[in-house]
């Protein structure tokens, strides 16, 4: 009887799934698409990062054939101008080729981009579009999954509630912030609602009446609508004389994955920040904030908890996070420290094709296709909310010496005074540079995520010196204690700066 009960709870599970896919799987427009200048602004800053000699790479990697089963990129001559114009039209308009090609001005700046692409670059692309060839397009493209069973969830919903008042309530003293149990969707999804607030009532009407002292009250706990984080306060009382720590993770279960690299930073004994992203959590999560709102509730809980800047520390996806307060409030940010990020080099194909088109040939690639990129939600995530030019951190940003729209889509014009484009000719601005003398980044080698030699040759060429963690792959610091405990003595080092 139990497993027929079961069974048939799982085949609604099943349909409830499918059902969300088929809803989810249509395409979604970007909430805001970058304006004349700021589309110009974007051409020539992935220009710079693309030079003649990997030209060819970087064109072909956005590409793959279409029969084939490895999904290999096809030859440079077999990308005609018509597939170019179809890829650029997603790149730069979020769109259809078709749709830009209404638009004479749109059309105008499409075929510019391509002719001086082929000037530059010095190659004809035939004319035409090959069929047998097709372009990544990620927030467009139709997506699958692979269905995971009820019970796979039930077990992270559970293990994330013992970990919760375990380690980070009862181990951490953490207290939980943010989006309360009373909106659904936002920490949990939907379907786990109705267990979520029976816990929720269970147990914290019970915790917070002995922790009173600790907790805020709930005007202030509105204000976000967004946000959910865990707080520890420090050893220091007062907010004024110290500087917090906001750990920010990547994809896969959420913070348990962290649960050793967040007990060595409870060490250092300061204020410390564990912000969640539901949305790539597997916890079904639909609600998907956008950077805007996500930087302003970060600021509001710093303001809230009485802190000017932090040291923002971010693995994975949690780097694109760390990027977007670096680029909207990057006055609150007194340290950054980067783990495997993804942040850089977005221009280029590697995390949009590994993430979403790669077929898995070894153990760690099957890790992160299974537990990552074909899970329903986090699938959903990449496929229609993370658009590239919202999380693209340009180390430098080349600034047109001109905002004319007639020079900026002009097929000659360009706002390079030096073909060298060295650091020399474009100086990073005032700001930038302090920042960036307070960043620490580490690379994995083998990472199967990010192509880390060339994100490290990038940060090279601006004077940023990451340090590559040999023969390591995509999170795998988080079990190699060496790596731990040096990227700990750089928080330390930002903590005592910040503090002096």
């Amino acid at each position: 009887m139990f497993l027929l009960v079961w069974f048939l709870l799982e085949f609604a599970f099943w349909l409830y799934i499918r059902k969300t896919w088929i809803r989810l799987r249509q395409p979604l427009k970007p909430h805001s698409l970058p304006t004349f200048e700021q589309r110009w602004k974007l051409y020539w800053n992935c220009l710079d990062t693309i030079h003649v000699e990997n030209f060819q790479d970087w064109i072909t990697g956005w590409f793959y054939i279409s029969n084939s089963a490895q999904r290999e990129h096809p030859k440079l001559n077999e990308i005609y101008r018509d597939n170019l114009a179809f890829f650029l039209s997603w790149v730069f308009w979020g769109d259809d080729l078709k749709i830009v090609q209404k638009n004479p001005s749109f059309e105008n700046e499409l075929n510019g981009m391509i002719y001086h692409m082929e000037t530059t670059f010095n190659i004809q692309f035939p004319t035409g579009y090959n069929s047998h060839v097709q372009c990544i397009r990620p927030t467009m493209d139709h997506f699958e999954y692979i269905h995971r069973p009820l019970l796979f969830y039930i077990i992270n919903f559970i293990f994330t509630h013992i970990f919760d008042y375990l380690f980070l309530e009862r181990f951490g003293q953490f207290r939980k912030y943010g989006v309360d149990h009373n909106k659904p969707g936002v920490r949990w999804g939907y379907f786990f609602y109705i267990f979520k607030k029976r816990t929720h009532d269970y147990y914290y009407s019970w915790w917070l009446k002995k922790q009173q002292s600790f907790t805020l009250n709930d005007k202030e706990n509105h204000h976000h609508q967004h946000l959910t984080y865990w707080y520890r306060k420090g050893r220091t009382t007062s907010t004024s004389t110290t500087t917090p720590i906001i750990f920010i993770h990547g994809i896969g279960t959420g913070l348990h994955l962290y649960m050793d690299f967040i007990r060595r930073m409870t060490t250092l004994e300061c204020p410390l920040f564990c912000i969640e992203l539901p949305y790539v959590s597997t916890r079904l999560v639909e609600h998907v904030p956008t950077p805007k709102e996500t930087v302003m509730e970060i600021q509001t809980m710093l303001d809230t908890h009485g802190f000017d800047k932090a040291i923002i520390v971010g693995h994975s996806l949690g780097t694109v996070v760390a990027g977007w307060m670096a680029t909207y409030a990057m006055n609150r940010i007194s340290g950054l420290v980067l783990i495997d990020p993804v942040c850089f080099l977005l221009n280029y194909h590697d995390t949009a094709y590994n993430m979403l088109h790669r077929i898995p040939s070894n153990f760690a690639e099957y890790l992160i296709h299974y537990f990552a990129s074909r899970e329903l939600h986090i699938n959903y995530y990449f496929n229609r909310h993370f658009h590239w030019y919202l999380n693209n951190f340009f180390i430098h940003d080349i600034v047109p010496t001109t905002t004319d729209p007639t020079l900026l889509s002009s097929f000659s014009f360009s706002p390079f005074t030096s073909t060298t484009r060295s650091m020399d000719k474009h100086p990073v601005d005032s700001k930038k540079l302090t920042l960036f003398n307070h960043m620490k980044i580490y690379l994995s080698e083998n990472d199967v995520i990010i192509n880390s030699k060339q994100i490290a040759k990038y940060l090279n060429k601006y004077g940023m010196k990451p340090t590559m963690m040999s023969k390591l792959n995509h999170a795998e610091y988080l079990v190699r204690p060496q790596w731990l405990q040096l990227i700990l003595s750089d928080i330390q080092q930002f903590y005592k700066t910040s503090t002096s």
